[in-house]
């Protein structure tokens, strides 16, 4: 039965009917209490009349409903109001690509901009384990601002999921009510695999074959399997090839070869990977179709195979015979997943390092507890060693011998090296705001710690400072320093503003003479390659020009040799590696930023609607009044904004101060809400009204370097954590208008994220001293005997507002703790509550009701940070793009 304008379903208004299908019938809706607008699908009649059936669809949706992505239109909510049972979807507005086929076939770089916004969503499901089953161009919504939207994720397994399971393929995702219908289903039937046809047991080379349908159509502007009726589409779909003729001259060669691996019949001779296809496409058409290979070629390519077989790499350009021609084998890309469960560390710093013989690959990865860890991946060998005690690890680099691995550490700030061939890492020197290293053949590390390069013996001893920010020519920085091999001057990566690097350049430093030359305007990140070139970062791509060692002097024009690697901007941090030897690794590149989602999640586990959806969060942080909540949003550089919970606006709080490029961050209300205090610039302490008028002033007594985490009731003390060169992070007090700070606790370990009690009696903390992150409290302000709260690790403490309980993060769930403090302090077991969304790099991240019944949490997913890709041969591919003519 149809819904008419007006009706109301809970408190969602029906406005107009906007589609049907043998999923349900979709509504325009009006959500009263968000006053926002929605997508009401009703399931059919007969399906939320089984009370089985129903039950199962629940468990499904509330697996899909997990699904958050900038490019897979979310699920809300599975509602019923009287007999009626309803999904609460996201509205997309714009044509669907159905409707934008239907115009003509769709331009070759439009295409793929498509395509490859439809590879990221599936990907992201696919690393849940989810499979769409029904892709076609009617799922797919091109939204007004010209991003993409996949509808229905996962909604045909969980509307037929019994059906499936008894093996009845006449309700499969494409054969469903009115099946007999010409035109009722051929939509669909047109995108399905062919073991979907026969109603196999799919995974998600299903969606693999449906994506190539789908990019064939709209390529070609036709059907990749086209039928009069139902029979003569599955037949298609199980007998015929498409008819490739139809695809305009204009896509390339190794495109078709993408194309045709997507659709294979077999799936085990399909593509596996839809992120392998994304790699494939981009790489298809930014580089010419090649000619056919020289037997050498073929050589290079069973070489390089073997290595693909013995490491367990994913081949990245299909080699495979049916005559079609193939890339020469030193233009070849390997695709390396880095590892089950894990993801690359973020980008803000650089990822990777390779031996200089190249066969040794590290990176920093994330996995709850385990933030940026070190793994190494040997090409001889298949396993990926994770290298012990290189936790909160960053920066990975290598010795001139590749037998040890230099790094840094966060939030201790310390320069290590660790062996390769085991043992403990050994302490070097300490490095505040770190970015990069090397290691030269004077046994001598090179690093960049706030903006000055220093050197010091990598046995270790005093360091000594190379280049000093205001050296002529005038920079306020400096990051990413290389040594050149010949030991004699140093690359070194300067901007004018020590904050933002944009609009940064690359200088030669002369270690002997003391002479600064400016090399290359706009770029960064420089390293050498002995073919000849310097090779450099600029907007997210790879630049070589051609650089005499004796002289060093550049010459000629650059030259693009890699289009798209990760790289962010105001860091100028670009994410590749390249050996003596010319092997190269490099992250393709992903989303600008993380995107977050934010929203309240009850004790047991159940989560309420989604409040806010926003890019690179770092700091959320609840009002006391429980009005309003805080977060620091980095775009490009981190400010505070405050999202009013009743009237769900989201505003910046420094809107009218120029602090364009000050970093805002560790957020903290004062106890009435009126403030937030806050550590800017310089990083010491700083507070504004919270509603953004007035001047920010920066609090009497705050010291650089500090950062405010907890205020007394009184708003009469201010507990911050300081990070200082010679002991780490210590936890210290304040108060406004007082000159003197107080120390509170210092050690050798790193003391963090202090937590005050409701009555101010009792203090929470993070401590390492155990060698993991760990919860202690002790009596506040007078520190007495300290207890542990935490049994397996934990970290950002949070007390609730009555006092008699504390939370925690494991890493992997939201603990409690019971607590009594009637009579001194004494503290109960810990419990899992449920499972930690917050990312893994962010400590806090989460905030709890003044109930004590709901969090207000938050969930960032990553999105293709997994792989890495590997080009064994770069510099004859290098050579053959910027010639040098020796």
């Amino acid at each position: 039965m149809a819904l008419p304008s007006g009706m109301k379903l809970a408190h969602y208004e029906i406005l107009e009917s906007i589609g049907k299908g043998g999923m349900g019938e979709v509504y325009r809706a009006k959500d009263s209490k968000l006053g926002r607008e929605v997508a009401i699908k009703v399931l059919p009649e007969e399906f939320s009349q089984d009370p089985e059936r129903l039950a199962r669809f629940k468990r499904e949706a509330k697996v899909l409903a997990s699904l958050n992505h900038p490019n897979i239109a979310s699920i809300y909510g599975l509602e019923q109001s009287g007999d009626t049972h309803y999904l609460v979807l996201e509205l997309v507005e714009g044509d669907t690509l159905a409707e934008r086929i239907a115009r003509g076939p769709i331009p070759l770089e439009e295409a793929v901009a498509i395509a490859s916004k439809i590879t990221r969503a599936l990907e992201r499901a696919h690393e849940q384990g989810i499979v769409h089953r029904d892709l076609k161009p009617a799922n797919v919504k091109l939204t007004p601002d010209d991003d993409v939207k996949v509808l229905d994720f996962g909604l045909a397994k969980a509307f037929l999921e019994d059906a499936l399971a008894e093996g009845d393929s006449s309700l499969s995702p494409t054969i469903t009510r009115d099946a007999t219908r010409v035109g009722v289903i051929l939509g669909t039937a047109a995108y399905m695999s062919p073991e979907q046809a026969k109603g196999k047991n799919v995974d998600r080379r299903a969606d693999i074959f449906a994506f190539g349908a789908v990019l064939f159509e709209m390529l070609s502007g036709t059907k990749a399997f086209p039928g009069q009726d139902i029979s003569d589409v599955l037949a298609s779909v199980l007998k015929l090839d498409p008819d490739w003729s139809a695809l305009p001259e204009s896509v390339p060669s190794r495109l078709r070869d993408t194309l045709k691996r997507c659709l294979e019949k077999d799936p085990a001779e399909r593509r596996r990977d839809i992120g392998d296809v994304r790699m494939d496409m981009a790489e298809a058409v930014r580089a010419p179709d090649p000619s056919p290979p020289a037997a050498s070629h073929w050589r290079g390519a069973a070489v390089a195979a073997g290595v693909a077989l013995v490491t367990g790499l994913a081949l990245g350009l299909a080699v495979r015979g049916r005559g079609r021609e193939t890339a020469p084998a030193n233009d070849w890309r390997f695709a390396l997943d880095v590892g089950p469960g894990l993801f690359l560390d973020r980008p803000t710093d650089a990822i990777l390092a390779i031996s200089p013989d190249g066969n040794t690959l590290a990176y920093t990865v994330y996995d709850g507890m385990a933030t940026q860890e070190i793994h190494v991946r040997r090409m001889n060998e298949l396993r990926i060693h994770s290298i012990a005690g290189t936790e909160r690890a960053k920066n990975p680099f290598f010795s001139p011998d590749g037998q040890w691995l230099g790094y840094f550490t966060f939030p201790s700030d310390n320069l290590y090296k660790v062996s390769l061939e085991g043992g403990a890492p050994v302490h070097i020197a300490h490095a505040r705001m770190y970015w990069g290293g090397s290691w030269g053949i004077d046994d001598y590390i090179y690093f960049s710690s706030r903006g000055t390069v220093y050197r010091v013996p990598a046995a270790g001893g005093e360091r000594e400072v190379v280049l000093e920010p205001g050296s002529p020519p005038a920079a306020a920085g400096y990051r990413f320093p290389e040594v050149l091999p010949t030991g004699d001057a140093l690359l070194v990566t300067a901007s004018a503003d020590p904050l933002d690097f944009e609009e940064s350049y690359i200088s030669i430093l002369d270690l002997e003479g003391g002479e600064l030359r400016r090399l290359i305007d706009r770029g960064s990140h420089a390293r050498y390659a002995s073919t000849g070139h310097l090779v450099y970062v600029r907007n997210g791509a790879l630049l070589a020009v051609r650089f005499d060692l004796e002289s060093k002097t550049v010459s000629g024009e650059p030259v693009e040799v890699v289009a798209d690697i990760a790289f962010i901007p105001n860091s100028a941090s670009g994410q590749f590696a390249f050996s003596n030897r010319g092997a190269l690794a490099y992250v393709p590149p992903g989303p600008s930023a993380p995107t977050s989602r934010i929203f309240w999640r009850r004790r047991d586990g159940s989560l309420e609607t989604p409040l806010l959806t926003i890019d690179n969060v770092q700091a959320l942080r609840l009002s006391p009044d429980e009005r309003s909540f805080v977060i620091t949003a980095e775009k490009p550089w981190p400010h505070l904004y405050v999202f009013d919970l009743r009237r769900e606006i989201l505003s910046r709080v420094t809107a009218g101060v120029s602090t364009t490029r000050l970093f805002e961050v560790f957020p903290v209300w004062t106890p009435d809400s009126r403030r937030l205090t806050f550590s800017v610039g310089d990083f010491s302490p700083t507070w504004i009204l919270a509603d953004g008028s007035g001047t920010r002033e920066r609090l009497a007594g705050s010291k650089a370097n500090t950062y405010p985490f907890a205020w007394t009731r009184d708003a009469k003390t201010l507990v911050y954590v300081e990070a200082t060169t010679g002991s780490g992070w210590n936890i210290g007090t304040l108060s406004p208008g007082v000159s003197e700070t107080t120390d509170l606790l210092i050690s050798d370990a790193n003391e963090t994220e202090p937590a005050l009690s409701p009555s101010d009696e009792w203090l929470a903390y993070t401590s390492d001293e155990s060698g993991r992150r760990e919860v202690y409290v002790q009596a506040f302000p007078g520190l007495g005997a300290k207890v542990k709260i935490s049994a397996d690790g934990g970290f950002s403490p949070r007390w609730s507002r009555d006092g008699r309980e504390l939370f925690y993060r494991d890493g992997k769930n939201l603990m409690v703790v019971a607590v009594d403090t009637r009579n001194g302090f004494s503290a109960g077991r810990p419990e899992a509550l449920f499972e930690d969304t917050v990312p893994p790099w962010m400590d806090g991240g989460y905030d709890v009701s003044a109930d004590g019944q709901r969090f207000l949490t938050m969930e960032t997913l990553p999105d293709g940070a997994n792989k890495i890709v590997f080009v064994p041969n770069w510099f004859e591919e290098l050579k053959r793009l910027a010639p040098t003519g020796n």
